[in-house]
């Protein structure tokens, strides 16, 4: 548990199978903080979604309202989700102006090889459109923040949570909340046979970059 009833608005973050509902799960446990997990929400909405982006983006909105009315009512809560799109974060930062919640943001990162594996290793997972060459494209042009707390799930298999701690009671949440700004211009490059099914492979291997 946190020390304080302040409430906080806390965000995992990173490309695919970067561990961030791991510990997600795991910091939610110790500081009795409620976990929304976007990828659990829209299987539980759109059973039968193929990820596509609009269903994605109904995921979002659903879990952005649950949190919005949590915070509210002066609870803190945990976001579980990529949040690469600007369009997410930006309407994040909107929820944590309206409500009064400072925002914390931790970063998980992997580099594209483990990543890879990572996928490889799964029995299952929520998003459908995710392949080996579309991980290691998002795993290696994500939008890092760098100014939260970094997990690096590469080199750590347990999360510090001592340091995460330290930062939700002593750490700088984002100033002003503007988190998006990170992630401005990073869209994925052209996709090619793109089909119900969801995206196809990104093709290209260059991410445009800039600020708002």
């Amino acid at each position: 548990m946190l020390p304080d009833r302040r409430k906080r608005l806390i965000v995992v973050a990173g490309p695919p199978c970067s561990g961030k509902s791991c510990l997600a799960e795991i910091l939610a446990k110790h500081t009795g903080i409620r976990h929304l997990e976007m990828d659990a929400i829209r299987a539980r909405l759109m059973p039968e979604s193929r990820h596509a982006k609009p269903d994605r983006d109904i995921a979002y909105r659903t879990m952005h309202l649950a949190a919005e009315m949590l915070l509210s009512a002066g609870h803190s809560v945990i976001l579980d989700a990529t949040y690469m799109p600007v369009e997410h974060r930006l309407e994040l930062e909107g929820i944590a102006e309206f409500t009064g919640s400072p925002l914390f943001v931790i970063e998980c990162r992997v580099s594209p090889e483990t990543a890879i594996v990572r996928l490889g290793m799964r029995a299952q997972h929520a998003a459908v459109d995710l392949t080996p060459s579309r991980v290691h494209w998002l795993s290696g042009h994500y939008p890092f923040y760098g100014k939260g707390f970094i997990h690096n799930s590469d080199l750590q298999r347990e999360p510090d949570l001592a340091g995460i701690r330290a930062y939700l009671i002593e750490g700088t949440p984002v100033p002003d909340c503007k988190w998006s700004e990170s992630a401005s211009g990073a869209v994925e490059p052209c996709i090619e046979g793109a089909s119900e099914s969801g995206p196809a492979q990104p093709v290209g291997a260059s991410l445009e970059t800039g600020h708002r």
